[in-house]
């Protein structure tokens, strides 16, 4: 039978309350031993070992820092007491061998458990994952929560009392949403660490509560959080060592659970990364995604928000897939989090309320979308992932939660006119013309020039927008019109100058 290790704060805890002790040397919870042996007199303390002794057999001068110890009677020489070494003191003892057995009793204790839960942990055809949660419930004597990937909670433990007063442990396994204040407490505790990967104790500011926390990673990928509530029994010490090591057993046993129900196998997210991946081997492999009669596609990139807390990459890919099933569907990709958002033709208000739901939880969690403009082939998917980006990356200091490309078309076609050539040099000679007059003469030809296109030639709009009179507004375009030595009445000409004029207003701005 494998033999479970314990530290001196877990037989510390779990000693008679009667016994007066006291634990000295460095704190934590990592030294942990096997069953102890008895120590007589002139024995050669061994590494890693844990010995019961009574104090006035102890020699004068203490052993290396890797040995445990339990002094039962007087306290030992101060050299002792502060040597580093892990020792814990029983003043008020019955004796050293009573002591002795009663630390065994609790290695039996916790032998059971670990047995139990191995035993579960192993089976192949009944394994019930509820059953190791009870184990742990019945142990820690405390409620535990698992949520998933979306951060939904799947499992809910509760204590109870049966006709003869033991205890009995519930469980629900009803799925429910995660608390807004546990999802805004989760989100805080992310901000530093981007994948939290060890346990982490958090609290509510709102009556205290406090929750030992482990995330989820079975595959490698956040597939959901177990937390242990404090309740109104305040943590000890040794819980933290006891949950730390049932949440390695819990992280094995998760897997088993995921894969029992094929939940891993989530065969659109594998198109998706296979697509995006450009892994695909051939069409009928996009079976998955296939759209129907009427509906569409918009491709969206995810980023943080400039100036906020935002949840981790993990968390909020998994929450979007949990969010709006069967319409968004997202990955994590290179590290930034990609996807596709489906869109039903003549469905305003439906589609509408996705995008209304999608843009609370991007809200809620810190972050902003780039969505791409509609489409319906996935081959041209770099394409709209590039719109996605761009949308993105213009929103990025912007209030609104959902970007969308077809709003910086302009703007994103100007880029492209500068991307080999700087804005001057595709200015005409007339352009730079009217640029100097203005300088030199604070004429304003130029912006007479934009405020008549964007009004398309209209002279009365034009005349009122400039704050000017009609027959003034002629003047100046007459000049206007000499100096650039070109037709205004050609339409091209009219395209070419306001393309002109917004690279200019976007050079200014």
């Amino acid at each position: 039978m494998r033999i479970l290790k314990l530290n001196l704060d877990i037989i510390r805890d779990y000693l008679p309350e009667t016994c007066k002790m006291k634990l000295y040397g460095p704190g934590g919870h990592s030294r942990t031993f096997s069953r102890p042996l008895l120590y007589e007199s002139g024995m050669e303390f061994q590494e890693d070992t844990l010995y019961v002794a009574r104090s006035e057999t102890l020699p004068e001068f203490p052993p290396r820092q890797d040995t445990g110890i339990i002094s039962v009677g007087a306290l030992p020489p101060r050299e002792w007491l502060y040597s580093g070494v892990r020792l814990l003191t029983i003043q008020n003892s019955p004796g050293m061998f009573q002591i002795f057995n009663q630390i065994h009793e609790i290695y039996n204790k916790f032998d059971v458990w670990d047995e139990q839960l191995r035993d579960e942990l192993e089976k192949e055809t009944d394994f019930d994952i509820r059953r190791v949660l009870c184990l742990g419930t019945e142990m820690f004597q405390r409620i535990i929560s698992v949520s998933d990937y979306a951060l939904n909670t799947i499992f809910l433990t509760k204590l109870g009392m049966d006709a003869q007063s033991r205890t009995v442990v519930d469980i629900s396994d009803s799925p429910s949403i995660l608390s807004m204040e546990f999802s805004e407490k989760v989100k805080e505790v992310c901000q530093v660490e981007r994948m939290v990967t060890v346990p982490y104790l958090t609290a509510f500011d709102s009556g205290g509560e406090k929750y030992y926390c482990n995330n989820l990673y079975p595959t490698e990928n956040f597939s959901g959080c177990i937390s242990v509530s404090e309740g109104k029994r305040p943590f000890r010490e040794s819980d933290f060592a006891l949950m730390d090591y049932f949440f390695s057993i819990f992280q094995k046993a998760f897997a088993k659970h995921l894969r029992s129900f094929g939940t891993e196998d989530n065969t659109v997210l594998d198109t998706l990364r296979s697509l995006f991946d450009h892994t695909l081997t051939n069409s009928e492999n996009l079976t998955p995604l296939t759209l129907h009669p009427g509906e569409s596609w918009r491709c969206f990139q995810l980023r943080e928000r400039r100036g906020e807390r935002s949840y981790i990459r993990e968390y909020m890919y998994a929450t979007i897939n949990g969010t709006l099933p069967g319409t968004a569907y997202a990955i994590i990709q290179y590290g930034e989090i990609v996807g596709l958002f489906r869109e039903k033709e003549g469905s305003g208000k439906e589609n509408e309320e996705a995008r209304r739901l999608f843009g609370e939880t991007l809200s809620r969690m810190g972050y902003i979308a780039g969505f791409s403009n509609t489409f319906t082939n996935l081959g041209l998917l770099d394409s709209y992932l590039l719109q996605a980006r761009y949308a993105a990356e213009q929103g990025a200091d912007k209030s609104d939660s959902i970007h969308y490309f077809q709003n910086y078309i302009l703007s994103y076609m100007l880029e492209a006119c500068t991307r080999d050539l700087p804005p001057e040099l595709l200015f005409s000679r007339g352009l730079a013309l009217l640029q100097e007059n203005d300088r030199k003469k604070n004429t304003e030809y130029v912006r007479t020039l934009d405020v008549y296109l964007l009004n398309e030639t209209h002279i009365s709009q034009t005349a009122e927008a400039l704050f000017i009179h009609r027959s003034s507004l002629l003047k100046r375009l007459d000049k206007i019109q000499r100096l650039l030595g070109e037709n205004l009445d050609d339409p091209s000409v009219r395209l070419y100058y306001r393309i002109c004029l917004a690279l200019l207003r976007r050079e200014n701005y």
